[in-house]
């Protein structure tokens, strides 16, 4: 279990990756964006969230992995159900 100390570290790193040396904020540009992301974790994380604003602040378009699927194949369930998980 993570405990609130360890939550704030996490926080600070990814604040810290956000500035220049400096400790000013960063204004990300499309050249900051020379490669993709992808973000990972379990249900609720918050994954859709941070990759909307992340993709918001880098001026590239975010594509949510589930509703791409469910577009070329139908609804999970029935992918899961044909496919298996």
């Amino acid at each position: 279990m993570r405990t609130a100390r360890g939550v704030g570290r996490r926080r600070y790193r990814w604040k810290s990756l956000c500035s220049d040396s400096k400790n000013e904020r960063l204004t990300p540009t499309r050249s900051h964006a020379s490669v993709n992301v992808a973000l990972t974790g379990f249900m609720g994380a918050g994954k859709s969230t941070t990759g909307k604003r992340l993709a918001r602040l880098l001026g590239m378009p975010f594509i949510d992995a589930d509703a791409e699927l469910e577009r070329l194949h139908g609804s999970i369930a029935e992918l899961f159900a044909t496919r298996g998980e």
